[in-house]
């Protein structure tokens, strides 16, 4: 019987955890990484966000709710307001 391969099993149990790593943004400076996803942990507002797999639309001016995951591939964020978890995705693969 052929062994088999749990790579993908992996990788999308580690980002479903966070064990890639996380950073807390919890200021207005300028942040950037290699995230696929945000938790607000409290109201948040964004003057911008770098989300390659956004297609449209803008991401920034608007208010998510404590507890709302935005999910995307995000290299750079600047809070307005509030706070937030970055999840970061695998180094060197990107975000999948």
């Amino acid at each position: 019987m052929a062994e088999k391969d749990y790579g993908d099993f992996v990788r999308s149990s580690g980002y479903a955890y966070g064990h890639f790593g996380k950073d807390i943004i919890a200021d207005t400076a300028a942040h950037t990484g290699n995230w696929y996803a945000l938790q607000m942990l409290q109201d948040t507002v964004f003057t911008a966000i770098t989300d390659a797999s956004l297609k449209s639309g803008s991401a920034t001016a608007r208010t998510y709710v404590a507890g709302f995951m935005y999910y995307g591939k995000i290299s750079a964020l600047t809070l307005a307001s509030g706070s937030c978890i970055a999840f970061r995705a695998l180094t060197g693969s990107g975000v999948r």
